[in-house]
């Protein structure tokens, strides 16, 4: 799962909604926060190339929650650091 916008700090809270209202297999394994998102040619969010970049950044720093900062590429980060 990929949050959006400046206020990351909200991560905590979706983690907990989300454990309180999805069954454990279906809540995500990896969390990324990111200032702004890929877009394609028709202006939406370019989920797939997103997500690789966040697949990718997890098989190589073994974390689940990243960062992405403005231009930038996931980079690990603690719950309370975004």
């Amino acid at each position: 799962m990929v949050i959006t916008g400046e206020e990351s700090s909200k991560l905590t809270n979706i983690e907990t909604s989300l454990a309180a209202a999805l069954p454990r297999y279906m809540l995500p394994t990896l969390w990324g926060w990111a200032e702004e998102v890929n877009l394609n040619a028709n202006g939406k969010t370019d989920e797939k190339i997103l997500l690789d970049q966040l697949v990718d950044a997890a098989i190589q720093q073994q974390s689940r929650y990243f960062i992405r900062r403005q231009g930038g590429s996931f980079t690990p980060m603690n719950r309370g650091d975004a």
